[in-house]
């Protein structure tokens, strides 16, 4: 986010400096022809005058006086030396200055979050053990209907804590994996889900598909998309899973049936605490933080979550290099 402020400062400052350039040679040029003409019109008045002089007696012009085109020409090229020298020098001046601008600029937008960050992080762990303590007073005493509250709201710490670390940038620890069984392995935990839910579940996933890349955040990423199809999948809908290969890749891929996904929404639903007023509301369970930890994964791994309205609902994909 601050590298994308940096650049976005940088690239202002730019399109102004190249404004600024484009005035300015406007003007040079415009002082360019007027210098032109000028000398010109001099160079002329001074000829006429030898010419008469000649007649009344004194010398005619010396042979090696310079032709008028060759002063055009030395005027012009002295006037293009100066004003690139002028454009070379206040260019790198501007792009220094931009460059110090950007980052004094989102210096305090870079403490904020930080600072946010760092309550997140805090206020994470710190509440952690409360809510251990009040689910287990809850087993105790058979406080069953505010369970579903507790690990909602276990669910979000989690989930906080898991943004806070991924913001940090973490060196990504790789290995090769067998992406076929690891997303096997994945999906069980879904299928009595789904059943319960009362909604078709299939997977299709190809064998032996091997890939470069970090197991537990490869399993977590394809986790939050199934689970995010079967909550926002139509009443008796289908959830597909598929993994395939194409060429040098492997694609694996969610789909649900259900309402589609608005252009507008497409750029929207990755953002932290996102809902839509149709289908992501409370009554599924969600916080709106899933997809972001995924794509965040996903960025890490070099690729992106495509979003695409297919006929009869909608699927996410994700592209993986072998």
């Amino acid at each position: 986010m601050i590298k994308k402020l940096k650049i976005k400062i940088i690239l202002i400052i730019m399109a102004v400096t190249v404004g600024v350039f484009a005035i300015m040679f406007g003007v040079l040029n415009s002082y360019m022809n007027s210098t032109i003409n000028r000398q010109t019109q001099e160079f002329r008045t001074f000829m006429e005058q030898r010419e008469g002089d000649v007649g009344v007696g004194m010398q005619p012009r010396p042979p090696f006086a310079p032709p008028l085109e060759n002063m055009q020409v030395r005027i012009v090229e002295d006037l293009l030396r100066i004003s690139m020298m002028v454009g070379v020098f206040s260019g790198i001046g501007l792009l220094i200055f931009a460059i110090f601008f950007a980052k004094w600029s989102v210096k305090p937008v870079e403490a904020a979050l930080i600072k946010q960050k760092r309550f997140i992080s805090d206020a994470g762990h710190e509440l952690k053990t409360p809510l251990t303590i009040i689910s287990a007073e809850s087993d105790l005493n058979g406080y069953d209907e505010i369970k579903p509250q507790i690990a909602r709201m276990q669910g979000l710490l989690n989930d906080l804590l898991t943004l806070s670390h991924l913001d940090e940038n973490p060196p990504l620890i790789e290995a090769e994996f067998d992406l076929s069984k690891a997303l096997l392995e994945a999906t069980l935990e879904f299928e009595s889900r789904a059943f319960e839910a009362g909604k078709e579940f299939n997977v299709t996933i190809s064998e032996n598909i091997h890939i470069k890349g970090n197991e537990p955040k490869i399993k977590q990423l394809s986790a939050i998309l199934i689970d995010n199809a079967i909550k926002h999948s139509s009443e008796n809908g289908k959830i597909e899973v598929k993994l395939k290969e194409h060429n040098a890749t492997a694609i694996f891929s969610v789909f649900n049936t259900g309402e589609p996904i608005s252009e507008e929404e497409k750029s929207l639903i990755f953002d932290r605490f996102y809902r839509t007023d149709t289908s992501r509301t409370r009554t599924t369970g969600g916080h709106g933080l899933g997809l972001s930890i995924a794509s965040k994964i996903a960025k890490e791994h070099k690729t992106r979550i495509e979003v695409e309205n297919i006929e009869g609902g909608v699927m996410f994909s994700v592209e993986f290099s072998k």
